[in-house]
């Protein structure tokens, strides 16, 4: 598994494409998560895609930026993205449960199905209902039967390829398209 940096991808994406897979296996350079065929948790795989343009005003969204952000990142390190279309739980979006993994109480999101995902990578606003929360790992301690929280997290992900895309448009426009894929730190 990659090395954490903790530091969250820059946001401004223009378009996200992608969602959770189950049974993939995936093989390749170190790093990148292994999954196995009767694996229990499905991984989040997607790709975002920034927007060049010629009046690029807001240093936090220039594609140099991003660009360099990309280069220490690389195949090493695995960092936080906030995806905007799954990062909470509240009574309305999924539920916040805290459940025992392997010995070790855990923060998971239900979703409507049912199925459980373990959330190692939570915002400061989490707020947990009994047991002491380590922000670093979504490790619960203090505590002896399920409980539940509520609250934001990130996913912890690292770049799928290692390669950068660049697209271009007729009108024009360019896009800079990065393919993530989550490492699960359980």
């Amino acid at each position: 598994m990659a090395s954490f940096l903790n530091t969250l991808l820059p946001l401004g994406w223009t378009r996200i494409s992608g969602g959770p897979k189950f049974n993939n296996t995936r093989v390749g350079r170190p790093g990148r998560w292994q999954v196995e065929q009767n694996d229990p948790y499905a991984i989040w795989e997607f790709q975002v895609s920034y927007l060049r343009s010629d009046y690029e005003t807001a240093p936090e969204l220039t594609i140099d930026n991003l660009y360099s952000f990309w280069l220490n990142s690389g195949a090493a390190y695995c960092f936080k993205v906030d995806d905007l279309m799954d990062n909470t739980v509240s009574a309305n979006v999924g539920s916040g449960v805290i459940a025992q993994v392997n010995g070790v109480w855990r923060l998971m999101k239900q979703y409507d199905s049912g199925y459980l995902h373990p959330i190692t990578r939570p915002k400061s606003d989490v707020v947990v209902n009994a047991g002491t929360l380590d922000f670093n790992t979504g490790i619960v301690s203090g505590i002896s039967a399920a409980g539940s929280w509520t609250g934001g997290f990130y996913r912890p992900m690292i770049f799928l390829e290692d390669s950068l895309k660049y697209d271009f448009a007729p009108n024009g426009e360019q896009n800079l398209t990065l393919a993530l894929q989550e490492q699960l730190e359980i």
